[in-house]
């Protein structure tokens, strides 16, 4: 099937919490199609995600800022990939949101409304 497919069924195992299952179908979608700009914003959000669950479990620091280095280099990829995605702007605006850097949030989260256009809204 399609990677935007790949993709969807990626977000249902993710939403279920079937991380190993999400990462799976985002991998194949990325296989199918090397820039698939979803994709890489899903394995993106699922290394930040895994990030604070393995924090949340007593991981080492290390293996914490690992899994978000790997997390800003899916977003980095997508950005690169398509500087105007409003998913990838978003998940870096809430990146320099973390990180404390609010100017740079707030250009990120307009710039992603702007892409989305007049009356729409990113879903992710």
């Amino acid at each position: 099937c399609p990677p935007l497919v790949r993709v969807g069924l990626g977000v249902c195992a993710f939403r279920l919490g079937k991380y190993i299952l999400a990462r799976r179908a985002f991998v194949r979608a990325l296989t199918l199609d090397p820039a698939c700009v979803p994709a890489m914003a899903a394995m993106a959000t699922l290394e930040a995600t895994l990030s604070g669950l393995e924090a949340n479990r007593g991981a080492t620091e290390e293996a914490v800022q690992l899994r978000i280095q790997r997390s800003l280099e899916w977003l980095t990829r997508a950005y690169d990939a398509e500087p105007g995605n409003a998913p990838t702007l978003l998940l870096l605006a809430l990146h320099k949101h973390v990180t404390g850097e609010a100017d740079e949030c707030e250009k990120l989260a307009e710039a992603a409304r702007r892409a989305c256009g007049e009356g729409a809204r990113p879903a992710l």
